[in-house]
């Protein structure tokens, strides 16, 4: 008797949601896959200068961990070993390496180290099949470095900031690392007003 009145207090609706969640094993992590192509992208800049470098080998970014200058080191398109490299020539912790190269993770930001982390997801909307398409998106703020980390090396909404990087005269110059930090995560919440 005392089974039949806890059972009446059990939302059918309940049951079938937790089925279509045990559909999918939890316990399996979601694959990603490797990139194919992976493309490194540095910006160093100051109030008086900006340099583009395009880079094929990861060892190639190595030198800019003394410049003096600001520094954005951006991946298009992710390779395991190469992040890695990167990230341990950069004392980036593996903590943040492995969110890095994780799939699926939820928006945050943390500090470790001295390095302030933040993963977060750049939305992009598909006219073709009026989809809203995700890309996860890490960045990592260090002294005087910036390292994102994108999946897709084909389209970002980082492209006015590049522009504003060109003119001497515009705030990104005039300003530290940091300052550009903000500007990245400002251009990706900014276009999901333009999406929705």
């Amino acid at each position: 008797m005392r089974a039949k009145r806890v059972l009446q207090y059990l939302n059918p609706l309940d049951l079938i949601r937790t089925k279509e969640v045990l559909k999918v094993n939890p316990t399996l992590p979601p694959v990603r896959e490797e990139a194919t192509i992976s493309t490194i992208k540095i910006y160093e800049y100051n109030n008086t200068s900006c340099e583009n470098v395009t880079v094929q080998l990861v060892e190639e970014s190595f030198p800019f961990l003394e410049s003096a200058s600001n520094t954005w080191i951006n991946v298009d398109g992710l390779k395991a070993d190469e992040v890695e490299k990167l990230c341990a020539h950069f004392n980036i912790h593996p903590l943040i390496v492995e969110d890095i190269l994780s799939y699926g993770q939820r928006p945050k930001m943390d500090e470790i180290n001295g390095l302030v982390f933040c993963v977060m997801n750049m939305l992009y909307y598909n006219p073709k099949d009026h989809l809203v398409e995700a890309e996860q998106v890490s960045i990592v703020l260090g002294n005087n470095f910036i390292m994102s980390f994108q999946e897709d090396p084909h389209r970002d909404v980082f492209k006015p900031l590049r522009d504003k990087l060109q003119f001497p005269g515009s705030k990104v110059r005039q300003n530290g690392a940091d300052f550009l930090f903000y500007i990245l995560i400002d251009l990706i919440v900014d276009n999901y007003y333009l999406v929705m």
